[in-house]
């Protein structure tokens, strides 16, 4: 699987890819491995006055999870 998006709210501008694979183990059961990686720019105020906030970022790494479906 191959997943991505890109945003624009309350943030300058935020965007996620993620790649991965997906096992049906049962009817019931999936078994979900990926690499996601998050992109996170913000901004709050004006440079150089008091209170102003700026979050840039990038967030990745590995997961697993397992789904049951009833």
């Amino acid at each position: 699987m191959v997943r991505g998006d890109i945003g624009k709210g309350g943030t300058d501008f935020t965007s996620s890819v993620e790649v991965g694979v997906q096992y049906n183990i049962s009817e019931h059961g999936q078994l979900t491995m990926k690499y996601k990686s998050t992109w996170l720019d913000y901004e709050d105020g004006t440079p150089g006055e008091v209170g102003y906030f700026k979050y840039d970022t990038v967030t990745h790494g590995p997961a697993i999870a397992y789904t049951y479906k009833f």
